[in-house]
């Protein structure tokens, strides 16, 4: 197995994973895509599945940014992701959206020279406040801008 360090493309398989509701998930370095929507897949635009894969390798550099592991990539992502349904409700389809992770890579997903700069300002933000902001959105766009907002406010205060 690769280290996230090492991977510099994405490969794309189609397997039993991930859950039917989910387009891809990252595992392990690779992208996976559940043999149910290999279809669907086929049938986007170019520019969507690249919008798809670059969301997918932003987590390959978020794992090289956690001591090049994907142990500490999982075990801190499971961590957020058991916070975000605790505080939601146990509610997965605002969990997942709460976890920092998810929150770079919907934000960024769009930018093809995406660098991980900031993403320890991801992490900073509590997840109850990521929380609060997507039970007040109708969707990904809208809880992106307020995520966006939120981060402003932060960056002024510590910086003021």
């Amino acid at each position: 197995m690769k280290k996230p360090s090492e991977i510099k493309s994405i490969a794309i398989k189609y397997g039993i994973i991930p859950p039917k509701d989910f387009l891809a998930i990252t595992w392990f370095g690779k992208m996976y895509i559940n043999k149910k929507n290999k279809e669907e897949w086929e049938g986007y635009n170019d520019t969507y599945k690249r919008r798809v894969v670059r969301h997918e390798m932003i987590h390959v550099h978020q794992a090289e940014k956690e001591h090049d592991s994907w142990f500490c990539f999982y075990m801190k992502y499971l961590w957020y992701w058991l916070k975000a349904m605790f505080l939601c409700g146990f509610k997965n389809s605002i969990a997942y959206y709460c976890v920092p992770y998810e929150v770079e890579a919907y934000i960024h997903e769009k930018q093809p020279l995406y660098k991980l700069s900031r993403f320890n300002f991801y992490q900073k933000v509590p997840i109850k406040v990521y929380v609060e902001l997507k039970k007040a959105s109708d969707n990904t766009i809208e809880f992106a801008s307020k995520v966006a907002e939120e981060q402003y406010k932060r960056y002024k205060k510590e910086n003021s």
